[in-house]
């Protein structure tokens, strides 16, 4: 379920437990939730010995800077959390994998579902994309972006120009513009939650082709997508399932007008109830009446 502002609730509030600190060890009990490299005893050998020298998120994936260049990430997925605990404490249900850090303690990461991934890159490089769309993560080895198939990030100011281009191409025009939203190659981060609270708050219905949007239309959308998520991020996400930080619950949901509120009234005109449909095959709130196909 994480989105973007979850996420990047998740990156923020790792930082104190984390920068500066060494990695003792790592532990995997559930190589499932490994990327590469898959073995757990090979990924222990990289990482003990080096220390996260930085914290951030690009799309829903939270990236882990180490003292020697390399790149240790997480895409929590569906039910992926972290937890601090005591080093050798008892583990919880659902605890998957560790670090044992420098000052004792242990970070780890929770997951129901065993749907989230960690991934290890030995050399990374971060520098500001030429086209102005965030950062880019360039393998030392390749030179290639390791987030390529990643689409541009929707808090960076650029964005609204790239996804305008996008909007034209074959490819995402025939798409219902929900289907293009929650489409990661077409913009990173945005989710369920937050592409129906972004269309709602535009009026534009879900189903509507997006090459059929209008430069102005296209132009408040994403403006709607920003602020949205910016307050979001400032709410520390919206807690409607599994998701957790390590500060605990966020308190989006309590501002959501949209979002997991079927049979309600709609907060804008006050006179319809607001449906369920589905979209792409995920289901969708919307109002009838202000949002027209």
């Amino acid at each position: 379920m994480p989105e973007l502002p979850e996420v990047e609730t998740m990156a923020r509030e790792l930082r104190p437990y984390v920068l500066g600190r060494a990695i003792r060890s790592f532990w995997c009990d559930r190589p499932a939730i490994l990327g590469e490299p898959k073995d757990p005893h090979t990924l222990e050998t990289l990482l003990t010995g080096r220390r996260i020298v930085a914290t951030s998120r690009r799309a829903k994936i939270i990236l882990f800077a180490l003292d020697d260049g390399a790149l240790l990430t997480y895409a929590p997925r569906m039910t992926g959390q972290f937890v601090v605990a005591p080093a050798g404490s008892p583990h919880e249900s659902h605890e998957r994998a560790g670090l044992e850090l420098s000052d004792g303690m242990e970070l780890r990461i929770r997951d129901a579902r065993t749907f989230g991934r960690l991934n290890y890159y030995a050399s990374v490089r971060a520098e500001p994309s030429e086209e102005g769309e965030g950062m880019r993560y360039l393998d030392a080895r390749t030179g290639g972006d390791i987030f390529a198939a990643l689409g541009p990030e929707p808090l960076d100011p650029h964005t609204n120009e790239t996804v305008m281009l996008r909007l034209s191409a074959r490819k995402y025009a025939n798409q219902p513009i929900k289907s293009a939203l929650l489409d990661q190659h077409f913009i990173a981060g945005v989710g369920n939650i937050y592409a129906d609270e972004s269309l709602w708050a535009t009026k534009i219905h879900p189903q509507r082709k997006a090459g059929s949007l209008s430069l102005k239309e296209t132009q408040r959308l994403f403006a709607a997508i920003r602020k949205i998520l910016e307050v979001a991020v400032d709410h520390r996400g919206s807690t409607v399932g599994n998701y957790r930080s390590l500060g605990g619950p966020g308190r989006m949901q309590q501002h959501l007008a949209v979002y997991g509120r079927a049979g309600a009234l709609c907060v804008a005109c006050e006179e319809t109830r607001l449906v369920k449909l589905k979209v792409g095959g995920r289901g969708t709130v919307i109002c009838p009446h202000c949002q027209k196909l």
